[in-house]
């Protein structure tokens, strides 16, 4: 190796080394930032949105880890008093992952994208009684229409010889007020293909004393095509109060308190709009998020701090975890 290789070599571990420590200082000031917010509440609150926080955001089939250090993490977090709640589009079966890795999430709990608050006290459902009488109608019913099959793996299969397939959303995307089919995306772009699932739909409104248009939110939206997960699209059923859809920031205005609330921005935007109205509230926003809909960016660009996804969330949190440690023993 020639002098001037050596030299330049030399000056690009350099750089590196630099850049890394630049990273690692970004990593321990946001860590102190969260620390400091969590220190002013009562109690001390993180309020995690799990798909591409938690979770990865394209886990089709079971919960899956986003980042090996989140859980241990979350576990010291809650050893030194701070609560972990939830705000999320899934059902209660998030809930017995979490506590199934001995996670207690004494914080709360913002279920089915705000259609359901689970406390020690109960459940409470922001939907009329009917509504989920009619959720529970649809998983029964659409199973017999021309064109379903059991899962997602099926659709694909299908849908790559041409026929037209759908599907449920699988055990962690359905609940007790909300409710998902699943298509292939090039497909559903005919709109006349699910005219028929539509009405069906419609009509079992109607038989449950609803009105399709004022108490039924339906929404559409398509995940970021992906060589595994395929081209996915994703209609959701839920529910409406007074005529008005219900998201996460509905449930949570009846919630008190404050937080620090983590998302990666997918129906995430309205209540990180009403953290930071509540006195020390925070947003981190999490980038990564596998579903292809503008809120995203919008969420992101208003966030306090922006994170290189769940690995990088995972060490923010254990500076912040670090620093409240050190705040509890100095006590």
């Amino acid at each position: 190796m020639g002098k001037a290789e050596f030299l330049a070599r030399q000056s690009q571990r350099i750089v590196s080394k630099d850049i890394h420590e630049a990273r690692e200082d970004r990593r321990k000031g946001y860590g102190r930032l969260i620390a400091k917010h969590l220190l002013a509440q009562k109690p001390p609150t993180l309020l995690l949105d799990m798909d591409g926080v938690v979770f990865k955001g394209d886990g089709l089939d079971h919960p899956t880890v986003a980042a090996l250090g989140i859980i241990p993490v979350l576990h010291d977090l809650e050893k030194i008093g701070v609560n972990i709640g939830i705000a999320t589009g899934r059902g209660d079966t998030v809930i017995d992952f979490l506590q199934g890795h001995e996670l207690k999430i004494e914080g709360p709990k913002i279920l089915e994208g705000g259609q359901v608050i689970s406390s020690p006290e109960g459940t409470t459902y922001l939907t009329d009684p009917k509504h989920q009488d009619f959720i529970a109608r649809v998983d029964a019913e659409v199973v017999s229409l021309p064109g379903f099959v059991e899962d997602w793996a099926e659709v694909k299969k299908r849908a790559a010889n041409g026929e037209f397939a759908f599907c449920l959303g699988n055990f962690q995307w359905r609940g007790d007020c909300t409710t998902f089919l699943w298509f292939d995306g090039n497909q559903v772009r005919d709109v006349s293909r699910i005219a028929n699932i539509f009405q069906t739909i419609t009509g079992l409104a109607t038989e449950h004393g609803l009105d399709f248009n004022t108490d039924v939110a339906t929404t559409f939206f398509h995940m970021v095509p992906d060589e595994k997960r395929g081209a996915i699209a994703m209609l959701k059923l839920a529910g409406k109060k007074e005529g008005k859809s219900i998201n996460k920031a509905t449930a949570a205005e009846q919630i008190a308190g404050t937080w620090v609330f983590a998302a990666d921005g997918s129906a995430d935007k309205l209540l990180a709009n009403l953290t930071k109205t509540r006195e020390d509230g925070f947003v981190i926003g999490i980038k990564g998020s596998v579903d292809a809909v503008a809120e995203v960016n919008e969420f992101l660009d208003g966030a306090d701090i922006l994170l290189d996804g769940p690995h990088e969330f995972a060490r923010v949190l254990r500076y912040a975890a670090d620093i409240l440690l050190e705040e509890k023993n100095y006590e």
